[in-house]
């Protein structure tokens, strides 16, 4: 569960909750090649024997709060 306080700071006109990332490691895509690559039919060296090809997409990021006494995070164990 989460509970925030989405009231915005009246005098800086900043945000309750934020995301941060690293330059660049918002969204990453990578390729795994096989047998013939990415169009199936294409000659040469592969990545793996299997006859197709596999699109990784992946990122990562930080949430801050910027009123941590009003707000919380419930997790159950």
């Amino acid at each position: 569960m989460l509970a925030l306080d989405m009231t915005a700071d009246k005098t800086s006109a900043q945000p309750p909750i934020a995301l941060f990332t690293l330059k660049g490691g918002d969204f990453i895509s990578n390729k795994y090649l096989g047998v013939g690559k990415e169009n199936g039919l294409t000659s040469g060296e592969v990545a793996s024997p299997v006859a197709g090809s596999k699109l990784i997409n992946w990122g990562y990021s930080g949430v801050a709060v910027f009123n941590p006494y009003r707000s919380f995070v419930a997790r159950e164990i």
